[in-house]
């Protein structure tokens, strides 16, 4: 009787992520905020600083924007995120 070992392929569930970027000082949302996943996905902010792009556990999620430092972050779960941003002086 013949043996077979079958290798169970595991599918990665994407996770939807949304978040608000805003200012940590007045609490003003940021529009055209870069939101990248690192080698995936990549999306901005809209008029009211909010995002939602897919991911995997584990990814990282990379936010961008000329008016302040680069923020990584890495996926443990499906959250909602707010970002707030101190501006580059």
């Amino acid at each position: 009787m013949p043996v077979y070992n079958l290798a169970a392929q595991q599918t990665e569930l994407l996770l939807q992520i949304k978040g608000l970027v805003r200012e940590s000082d007045t609490y003003e949302p940021i529009s055209k905020v870069n939101i990248e996943i690192n080698g995936g996905a990549y999306t901005i902010t809209d008029s009211q600083g909010r995002f939602t792009i897919k991911a995997k556990k584990g990814d990282e999620l990379i936010v961008r924007h000329k008016d302040f430092e680069t923020i990584y972050y890495t996926i443990d779960n499906e959250e909602r995120f707010t970002i707030e941003v101190e501006p580059v002086a």
